[in-house]
């Protein structure tokens, strides 16, 4: 009897420990990993750049201004390729 309680109890935690593990970071898009840019920042990216040299700041940001165009062309690119799927 002991070992059918010990065993229950174990088989318990296990499952709930693989719910748990399973969920971890659902609903954080991705986890951090989402496709984040200084348009549209996310709080751990806001983070990050706040911490970051005024000189890095200015290059990240003349970087961002300069690929506005291109990253506009593969925001339609992929809006078509999921209409047409």
């Amino acid at each position: 009897m002991k070992k059918q309680i010990m065993i229950s109890a174990l088989v318990g935690m296990v499952a709930i420990g693989a719910a748990t593990a399973t969920h971890a970071g659902w609903g954080q898009r991705g986890g951090g990993y989402g496709q984040q840019d200084m348009q549209n920042p996310g709080p751990r990216m806001m983070m990050q750049y706040q911490q970051l040299d005024p000189a890095v700041k200015e290059k990240l940001d003349n970087f961002f201004a300069d690929t506005q165009d291109i990253r506009k062309e593969i925001a339609v690119k992929r809006a078509e390729q999921r209409a047409m799927l």
